[in-house]
């Protein structure tokens, strides 16, 4: 299990984490959106953002478990939220490919064929310079493929994104345990 450092050396008694002692990426995802509506109202971090913390280590650490949390946490936008998809992908998404390109590749490439949320998400780092060149050339294949035309979130149509905004990445792939398994998290 990861830990952040505000667990290990702050004694936060693990937030981030259910009653069985599994990570509870759903409530994990809902601090990290409510953090970020926070910065986004107050324009700066709040105080107490221990769910940022946690995605932070496990960008760097865990990427599959970060790439878990992304799907999570875009399933759970609403049109409200809706600007949380930048900061989804500029963020979490960016550093685990960034970091672990590779090896996070396949199960990302595989996720997008079958979901459009997610590939609105993708169109958003598919130009990162920090992203491998051929990490970067299949995420443009997957995307010229199987549709979005490389619109990243910020400038694709209002009614498009709002309308895929409703969707659910995990019922595109039926279901968080069929994810879990793709990812490697089963």
């Amino acid at each position: 299990m990861i830990y952040c450092y505000d667990c290990r050396f702050e004694n936060r008694a693990t937030p981030c984490l259910g009653r069985g002692g599994q990570r509870d990426f759903d409530k994990l995802a809902a601090a990290y959106i409510d953090e970020l509506r926070a910065r986004q109202m107050a324009g700066a971090r709040p105080h107490d953002s221990w769910a940022w913390e946690c995605v932070k280590e496990l960008e760097y650490a865990d990427p599959r478990s970060a790439l878990f949390f992304v799907l999570v946490a875009l399933d759970q936008l609403t049109a409200e939220t809706r600007h949380c998809l930048a900061a989804l992908a500029a963020g979490p998404l960016k550093t685990i490919l960034d970091h672990f390109g590779d090896e996070i590749i396949a199960p990302v490439e595989m996720i997008a064929r079958h979901s459009s949320k997610f590939r609105l998400l993708i169109a958003g780092v598919c130009n990162e310079a920090a992203i491998k060149p051929r990490i970067r050339a299949r995420l443009r294949a997957v995307l010229a493929r199987f549709g979005n035309g490389l619109r990243t979130p910020a400038i694709a149509p209002a009614n498009e994104r709002d309308a895929l905004i409703g969707t659910r990445v995990f019922d595109d792939l039926g279901g968080r345990a069929a994810v879990a398994a793709l990812i490697g998290l089963a």
